[in-house]
């Protein structure tokens, strides 16, 4: 594979920065592409002036119960390795884990270098160009970050799998990105535009939703990409065990299952 540099001219390091050893990726890499899709899923950018000086800051933002172990195990490790920043995860409000960057340095980078969006992401989030124009494994590292943190897997009938995930109807560039990827790959998939009911305002919300369906999609992905989201893959072992995954069973739930806790009994609750 080759490899590719990344123009890092614009990127600006704070006396912060300098002092604690953040350092930015020089070249592309299967980890920083996986990590910029996990940003395009579940990041923020705010780059913004304030009477007090200018905010730089990078935030991730997942569900409490279900990726806490996905933030802990993969994605913080991650982080420390592309940028030698140290996290710990922190729980924001009563279902949500974030992960918050003070860094000029990694704030930058991610704009200037890699071209991802500042503030508001609807409509605007993409996949970087640099990524879309490099070899196929790239491509597909960070498809692989976004599927893990905004798509779902599924089992209809709790039998037949499904990766699912729904945009706003704004994101046709994504989505453009993501189906030009796996029909690279060789993965079929159905792609259809949505419009859901928000009973919280009785408004209607557009979206656009991409399924991958069935067990030779689900192996493919499995061969070219695979999950490193530990939500994605208890779901699959329990399938693979069992030849089942129950619905509507929480993630601890899930894992207790897997310790060979008894159904029935989590079945009660």
């Amino acid at each position: 594979m080759r490899s590719i540099e990344l123009d890092i001219s614009k990127v600006e390091f704070s006396q912060n920065d300098i002092r604690i050893g953040i350092r930015t990726p020089q070249i592309l890499t299967n980890d920083l592409c996986y990590e910029t899709g996990t940003h395009i899923g579940d990041g923020h950018i705010s780059c913004y002036r304030r009477i007090d000086g200018t905010l730089y800051m990078v935030t991730y933002s997942g569900d409490l119960k279900n990726e806490y172990d996905f933030y802990k195990t993969v994605l913080i490790p991650i982080i420390k390795s592309l940028y030698n920043k140290s996290l710990s995860p922190y729980e924001s409000t009563k279902n949500t884990i974030q992960l918050v960057i003070k860094s000029k340095a990694i704030t930058t980078f991610k704009l200037n270098s890699l071209g991802l969006s500042n503030g508001r992401k609807n409509g605007r989030i993409q996949i970087p160009k640099i990524i879309m124009e490099s070899d196929l494994e790239f491509q597909k590292s960070c498809l692989g970050g976004i599927v893990d943190t905004d798509f779902s897997l599924v089992f209809r009938h709790e039998k037949y799998p499904k990766i699912t995930g729904e945009f706003v109807s704004t994101n046709r560039i994504l989505k453009t990105q993501i189906l030009e990827i796996l029909e690279n790959i060789g993965i079929k998939y159905t792609c259809c535009d949505t419009k859901n009911l928000d009973k919280r305002n009785n408004k209607y919300t557009y979206g656009i939703k991409i399924d991958i369906n069935g067990r030779e999609n689900l192996n493919m992905w499995i061969k070219e990409v695979g999950f490193r989201s530990p939500k994605h893959l208890i779901k699959l072992q329990l399938w693979k065990k069992y030849g089942f995954c129950k619905q509507f069973l929480s993630y601890d739930d899930r894992k207790l299952i897997l310790q060979n806790a008894p159904l029935a009994q989590l079945e009660e609750r």
